[in-house]
């Protein structure tokens, strides 16, 4: 499983990156500090080389979560084929109620990442992913 993570602090990303070994050593990841640096990657890469999720802070300075979805969506429609599971410190009912908005958005995890919610969103990733292998 491929998983990229953007998240402007970059101990989070350890701990995330740390978790997401110890739930399961095949996971690869590619990280970003930058959400406009993950911006330019994913408007060059071809779709076979999208992530199977994306993990996805909301709250950055210059350009948060939410913003890069949109720029993403506007600039490439396929982009909204990645499941994105938000990751973030904010518990505020109004970023829960704003990432139901996006349909591509298909869990909200509160830092830090635990072993349970970690499970639940890999869980669903990988029983998309096995629907998908039989439809083809």
């Amino acid at each position: 499983m491929n998983i990229t993570i953007i998240d402007d602090d970059e101990i989070g990303i350890f701990i995330t990156k740390t978790t997401l070994q110890m739930y399961d050593t095949k996971i690869n990841t590619l990280t970003f500090l930058e959400p406009s640096k993950a911006y330019e990657a994913f408007i060059k890469i071809s779709k076979e080389f999208f992530p199977d999720l994306i993990l996805l802070d909301i709250n950055m300075p210059i350009l948060s979560g939410f913003e890069l979805l949109d720029k993403m969506y506007n600039s490439r429609e396929e982009l909204k084929s990645i499941p994105v599971c938000v990751f973030s410190s904010s518990n505020s009912d109004i970023d829960k109620n704003k990432s139901k908005e996006y349909p591509s958005i298909i869990g909200y995890i509160t830092k830090p990442l635990k072993f349970a919610q970690l499970e639940t969103v890999l869980l669903s990733i990988n029983s998309v992913k096995n629907e998908d292998e039989h439809q083809q």
